[in-house]
This record gives structure tokens, C-alpha cells and sequence, in this order.
């Protein structure tokens, strides 16, 4: 029996208060541009996005920045906004406003997921912003995967990394000069001596171990990236916590095969099938661009007729997350094993952090679910120790 574990970073083996912080950096920038009065972000508003499916920073910056205009304008229509609707200067129109409602908070809209799509574009193609022109809609919320096209993700590239290190991945100057978010704030969730026991136990043989990730990474082992732009923020967080050899499926690997194939990256991407596939097919080859390739074949152009033998006959899949997108990408992973004639067993286990939010959704869906790494080793290590 062949026993696999997927494991999600972000509020599972490392708690992001770096990324936290840098949304509530941007969102500060963003909101002195408009010179509002200080309207506080909270934690439990980005805590309560990521367990509606809002699970990147990417998309709740957007998302945040878009429902607060959509409040003010739907009270007003004296704005003098740009007409290109280039996202910081229409920021600096409001501040020219004769006068702006006061604004004490926000609702963040409903959004019903759409398969390869990213979250702040559904918002605007739903109508969720109905105030907002269209050029500034567009410039705000599609392509919030490119630092070069969006706004925000740019300025949150600069918190997330640092001034120079941006300016070193990106080749684009910097907004604001501050370090790196991640180094100063991200901490450990995963206790030392279990990390130590799950890597002790794919050293023993009796579970390998991959890396499922939304966030920006390296390309493929091998490939030279002259041209920038791939943020080794995966990495930088297993190097903390001293796993840097897992294997690991990050959003730079699948942007770079996704560009080969001329697909987008939210084509590939959790809760697409592609992305878990391609993490278990890493363990399986050794080979991480190959794993990839192989997954866009099997799950996106359901060609099935190469690599087939490396498949094991019995595999157990114990994936490790936090919200519902890593799931559902493991269990339309998990599907398409099953239809090439494996037997697959798939066991998904919820990580809450106490989250209430995050425990309901995982209770809506039948997930068990746990509230820390201690209660929810001991039952993977019954398991494992299991005959």
C-alpha cells in the first residue's frame, strides 16, 4: 500500500500573519490615498473570506478594496475617477471628492465559486460591484495572479517580500520601501516533534510527503528563470521550518507548465484536479516538470494512455487542510485514480485553529476536522500504525 500525504503551508503548518499584515498594509496605503478616516481591517474578516473559498490574499485585496468603493459609490456620484481606471489613481480621485459619506464598514459580497476562476474575478463578472466603471472593475479585479497587471498585487508583493527583494523578482521598482513581511511575522502552527515524526516517518518508508500551495514559488527544478517574476514565498516558508526537501507543488510550478500549454493558471490551481495530481505524480516520478506535464495530460486533456504503470495498484491519499479548495482538488484527483482502475483511499482531514467559520464549512461538507496538530496526529498516526 502505497500511503501519501498532501499538506497545504498557510494555516497549517505555518500560521501567514506576514501575508495577514501585508493585506492590512495595502489596505492602509490604499485607504491614506483616498484620505478616509482610519477604517480598521480585521483579522476575522480575511479569517472569514478564506472559509468561504476566499483563500488568497491575491483575491481578497481586490475583493476588500472593490466592496469599500462599491459602498461609497453607491452613495454618491461625484467622484471624479479616471477614466483608464487605473486602480492608485482613482484611489487619489476620492481624496479630491467634495465630500464622502462616512463609511464604518463594509460587506464583503456572496461569490458562488465557478470552476478556473479566480475569486475576484467571479466577484465582478457576477455583477457584486455594480458601481464600479468598467475599465476600473477590469483593472481591479482580473489578473490578480500578475503583479505586473494588478495594482494590488503588486503593492503586496513589495510587503510580502521586501523593497529589494520585489525589485529582484519582479524587475519593477518599488511603491513603498519596507522588509519582508514573511520574515518578520509568519510562525510555525506544526509543533518541532511532529514535524520531526512525519519526517521521520517518510525516511521509514511508511508515508511520502508532498506539498500542495497556493502561494508563488520557484518554477520547475531545472528550469532557469532569467526572465523573474517567480517568488520563492513556498520555499522561503519550508525552509523555516526545516522541510525544505518535501516535495512541493507551488503556484510558480503550475504557472510555468500552465504557459507552456497556453492555459491559466486558475485552470490548474486548487480545487482543480490538476494540482493534487500533479503533487502525488511528484512522489511517484521524482521528477516534479514531468509530474506536471503529466497531470495536464491526464487532468485537463484526458489523455491517459502514458505514464499509467507508474501508478501503484492501492494508494492511500491523507490530505492535510484548511479550507474546502484543497479538498476538492484532491478528491477530483482521487477520481480520476480510481477511473484508470486503482484502487484509491482518501482520507481529508480539516485544520480549524479554532476558527469557528472554518469549522462550520468543514462540518457542512462531512470533513472531520481538528483544532490542532496535536489531536489530528494522533489519529493519522493510529492510522499509519494500523496493520
Amino acid at each position: 500500500m502505497k500511503r501519501i500525504a498532501l499538506i497545504d503551508i498557510d494555516s497549517v503548518l505555518i500560521e501567514p500573519l506576514g501575508y495577514r499584515k501585508a493585506v492590512v498594509a495595502v489596505w492602509d496605503y490604499i485607504t491614506s490615498l483616498m484620505q478616509i478616516p482610519p477604517l480598521p481591517l480585521s483579522a476575522q474578516t480575511m479569517a472569514d473570506m478564506e472559509a468561504v473559498g476566499i483563500t488568497s490574499e491575491w483575491d481578497m485585496l481586490p475583493i476588500l478594496i472593490a466592496s469599500l468603493w462599491q459602498t461609497i459609490l453607491a452613495q454618491t456620484d461625484s467622484i471624479p475617477l479616471p477614466a483608464d481606471g487605473e486602480v492608485l489613481s482613482a484611489a487619489r480621485a476620492f481624496a479630491k471628492a467634495p465630500a464622502l459619506p462616512r463609511i464604518t464598514s463594509i460587506s464583503i459580497p456572496k461569490i458562488q465559486p465557478v470552476p478556473n476562476q479566480f475569486p475576484a474575478e467571479t466577484a465582478w463578472e457576477a455583477g457584486s460591484f455594480p458601481a464600479l466603471p468598467q475599465a476600473l472593475g477590469d483593472n481591479l479585479l482580473r489578473n490578480s495572479r500578475d503583479p505586473y497587471l494588478s495594482a494590488t498585487t503588486r503593492l503586496f508583493q513589495q510587503y510580502v517580500l521586501g523593497s529589494e527583494k520585489f525589485q529582484q523578482t519582479y524587475r519593477l521598482p518599488a511603491n513603498v520601501q519596507s522588509p519582508s513581511f514573511l520574515a518578520l511575522y509568519d510562525k510555525p502552527l506544526i509543533p518541532d516533534s511532529i514535524r520531526n515524526a512525519l519526517l521521520a516517518a517518510q525516511q521509514n518508508g511508511m508515508l511520502d510527503i508532498a506539498i500542495i500551495t497556493s502561494r508563488p514559488s520557484l518554477p520547475p527544478d531545472g528550469i532557469v528563470n532569467d526572465a523573474g517574476g517567480y517568488a520563492p514565498e513556498a520555499e522561503i516558508a519550508l525552509e523555516s521550518l526545516g522541510m525544505a526537501n518535501l516535495a512541493l507543488i507551488g503556484f510558480g510550478k503550475l504557472k510555468y507548465i500552465g504557459d507552456l500549454y497556453q492555459l491559466k493558471a486558475d485552470q490548474l490551481i486548487k480545487p482543480a484536479a490538476a494540482h493534487s495530481l500533479a503533487a502525488i505524480l511528484a512522489l511517484l516520478m521524482g521528477d516534479d516538470k514531468l509530474a506536471l506535464d503529466t497531470a495536464i495530460n491526464w487532468a485537463v486533456k484526458k489523455n491517459f494512455s502514458a505514464f499509467r504503470e507508474i501508478l501503484p495498484q492501492q494508494m492511500e491519499i491523507h490530505l492535510i487542510e484548511d479550507t474546502m479548495g484543497g479538498v476538492r482538488s484532491t478528491q477530483a484527483a482521487v477520481q480520476l485514480l480510481r477511473q484508470m482502475g486503482r484502487d484509491v483511499y482518501l482520507f481529508c482531514y480539516g485544520l480549524t485553529s479554532g476558527n469557528d467559520a472554518k469549522r462550520s464549512t468543514f462540518e457542512n461538507e462531512n470533513i472531520p476536522h481538528y483544532e490542532n496538530w496535536e489531536s489530528l496526529w494522533q489519529v493519522i498516526a493510529e492510522r499509519l500504525n494500523a496493520p
